[in-house]
């Protein structure tokens, strides 16, 4: 298994050449009486030291520990780091998915500007939590899944027109259904799901989904065309 490491800070590997020649310097300073260790007679130098006439050559481990520990913190400093892709990570396990009628009964009413006004207003709220937008005609689709880009979102939500859904009619439970299995797949466990309709095509099997999120932790809340928001 190879690791590539990246340095953060690499700058601070120019101290390195200083430190090595503040090494050699202090190590030629402590050679203490300079040339004449090699010339003068061994026994007579240690004579002298006896005698306290010269300082016998101190030793030179403290210096190179001394070194050894600048070179680690130099190298410290310029951070090195290993990108490690299988790392476990938290996530937000509280999330938010819009459902949004795109029938042309619901985005060509003069009150469509006030529903998407809402929505990104909705989605300027999200703070940490992922969101997602289901749209659904006669049928439900994906528009964006489960994303911490609430830019994209306010885009996406931006751009939901009567022609976004090809399939007449409208059907919200089919887009409840596929509220609960994202809600399902992503693993959330205390979501919210947001519906925004007109009451077109509300029944019994829109009611019985609505029981299935209650069970599972989930909300949902109804933003009406023209009115204030209900929670369910």
């Amino acid at each position: 298994m190879s690791l590539d490491v990246t340095l953060l800070r690499p700058l601070w590997l120019l101290a390195l050449p200083v430190l090595a020649g503040l090494a050699w310097w202090l190590w030629s300073r402590r050679q203490g009486l300079g040339d004449w260790q090699r010339v003068a007679d061994p026994g007579m130098i240690r004579a002298m030291a006896a005698l306290g006439r010269v300082e016998a050559q101190a030793g030179r481990s403290g210096l190179w520990a001394g070194m050894a520990v600048l070179v680690i913190a130099v190298l410290a400093l310029a951070g090195p780091a290993v990108e490690r892709r299988d790392t476990p990570s938290f996530r937000n396990l509280d999330g938010v998915l819009f459902v949004v009628d795109a029938s042309s009964s619901v985005t060509e009413d003069v009150r469509w500007p006030q529903m998407q006004a809402l929505g990104r207003f909705g989605l300027a709220r999200l703070g940490t939590r992922p969101g997602g937008i289901v749209v659904y005609g006669g049928d439900a689709y994906l528009a964006t899944g489960m994303t911490l880009d609430h830019v994209q979102l306010g885009q996406t939500f931006s751009l939901i027109g009567p022609e976004l859904v090809p399939d007449p009619g409208t059907r919200p439970a089919r887009a409840l259904a596929l509220a609960v299995a994202r809600l399902e797949e992503a693993k959330i466990i205390a979501g919210d799901v947001v519906l925004f309709t007109d009451g077109a095509g509300l029944g019994p099997e829109s009611l019985r989904l609505a029981a299935r999120m209650d069970e599972m932790g989930a909300r949902l809340s109804v933003v009406g065309m023209g009115g204030d928001p209900s929670f369910a």
